[in-house]
């Protein structure tokens, strides 16, 4: 009784797992490609300072950032994406002052070279890894004195997108390791690392 109750027991089983795969199967290949195009809009801000480059502390860092990404590889479960930033408005706390204040400076800039990789076994939910390069103006010299008003930027994050029913928009959630750096064109480069979360809003072309 009891092997025919297992027996019984691993036909259900296997009938649930085959009924699963040819659902999964079925979605796969009536799923619509995913759109060439992707403009989104960012806000990030920190909330406590990194130092795997950078030595500056209590620094504090927001950015609003403009993206555009352009699909040129999808296969399977993965996507990638070229990605170009616009910052139109980076505001950095720089702490190192003789009053030990920290006082906001301002300034844009621009990450031309990104790249974007979205795993896309989620239908809603889509898993992503980020990467850029690019730089930033200030209005003055960062991290006083010594330092310069042209930086370059480096950032490394990941998030989810989690897209509407028409996948024509997603609401964008994440972490990004962000790097502000004058490369050493001057005679000191404090650098700054910083720790940041962003929320973002993407639509698709």
């Amino acid at each position: 009784m009891r092997a025919r109750t297992f027996c019984h027991l691993c036909c259900f089983v296997a009938l649930l797992l085959s009924s699963f795969l040819t659902a999964s199967l079925a979605a796969a290949q009536t799923a619509s490609p995913p759109a060439k195009n992707e403009f989104a809009a960012w806000f990030s801000g920190e909330f406590e300072n990194g130092h795997a480059f950078g030595n500056t502390i209590n620094g504090r860092l927001y950015e609003i950032e403009g993206r555009y990404g352009r699909l040129f590889f999808a296969q399977g479960p993965v996507a990638f994406r070229y990605v170009v930033e616009v910052v139109p408005l980076a505001l950095v706390g720089d702490p190192n002052y003789p009053d030990r204040q920290r006082h906001y400076v301002y300034g844009g800039g621009a990450s031309p070279i990104g790249v974007q990789l979205n795993l896309r076994h989620y239908r809603r939910a889509e898993p992503f890894l980020t990467s850029s390069g690019g730089f930033v103006y200030m209005q003055r010299r960062l991290f006083n004195p010594g330092a310069t008003q042209f930086n370059f930027t480096v950032q490394l994050g990941g998030g989810v997108q989690l897209f509407a029913l028409n996948r024509r928009t997603a609401v964008d959630l994440g972490y990004k390791y962000f790097h502000i750096s004058n490369a050493n064109m001057n005679h000191r480069n404090p650098a700054m690392d910083s720790h940041m979360l962003f929320i973002g809003l993407s639509f698709f072309r």
